[in-house]
């Protein structure tokens, strides 16, 4: 089987996108328990997007 792309990065950007998404849904959603889901997903990959910056950072300090 041949792969015609390569796979897809995982970035703090991505997990950042992914954050502002169920902000987004919190903030469209009108029954309250779902509020409060989405923001905390939100808050779980807004953390996740630190950690990976605060990994990529490293990273590159360790390439220079």
């Amino acid at each position: 089987m041949k792969l015609t792309s390569r796979p897809k990065t995982i970035t703090s950007v991505s997990f950042a996108q992914r954050a502002r998404h169920y902000q987004l849904a919190a903030a469209m959603t009108d029954a309250p328990r779902d509020v409060e889901m989405f923001l905390d997903l939100a808050m779980m990959f807004e953390r996740l997007a630190e950690e990976f910056a605060r990994t990529e950072a490293r990273q590159r300090l360790v390439r220079t």
